[in-house]
């Protein structure tokens, strides 16, 4: 079980990469994106600039 220190510390970190993410999708927003299929032919597994960009920019932070 985690403390409320370890709760206060995790939700602040959440916020971070929710922050992170926001900086860098909200430039696309609105801005006629094209969307890829990145699982192929039978499956429609959306992505857009924006999501690579916010998945690039969490990471980036979890690695850190």
């Amino acid at each position: 079980m985690l403390s409320p220190s370890e709760i206060d510390e995790l939700s602040t970190f959440a916020q971070h990469l929710a922050d992170a993410a926001a900086k860098v999708t909200l430039p696309h927003f609105r801005s006629g994106l094209s969307v890829d299929n990145k699982r192929g032919e039978f499956v429609f597994d959306p992505v857009t600039a924006a999501d690579r960009d916010a998945e690039h920019a969490i990471r980036a932070l979890i690695k850190s």
